[in-house]
């Protein structure tokens, strides 16, 4: 899979494999860094998204989860299930609210991210 990602002090480093040519001519990786957040208790587990009418985290953390629901979101999210190792095992993109993802096997870990409107 070319998707692979760190968590870097709180924050969640997306490399997607690809090149970009920067603003001054030089080559570097194709990255996207986002704000990583923990949702650590029952509640902020529960809640992720939900009822918000924009994103309030970059991108969420969820431990020890293999499935998740977009039950009272608002908007389309992506979805990277991450194994023991945190390497990404399963990317859905796009995902709309009012969706159900089943367990993904090996999955122990998810970060969801609000999708982008391009």
């Amino acid at each position: 899979m070319s998707n692979t990602f760190k968590i870097l002090d709180r924050k969640f480093l997306l490399h997607t494999g690809g090149m970009k040519v920067d603003r001054l001519g030089k080559f570097r990786e194709d990255c996207m860094l986002y704000e990583l957040y923990t949702a650590d208790s029952f509640t902020k587990r529960l809640l992720g998204y939900m009822f918000r009418r924009k994103p309030h985290h970059e991108a969420m953390l969820f431990k020890n989860c293999s499935s998740i629901h977009t039950f009272f979101m608002r908007f389309d999210i992506d979805v990277y299930f991450l194994n023991e190792n945190m390497e990404i095992i399963k990317i859905v993109e796009g995902v709309k609210p009012g969706k159900v993802i089943y367990p993904v096997s090996g999955a122990v870990n998810v970060v969801e991210i609000p999708r982008l409107k391009s």
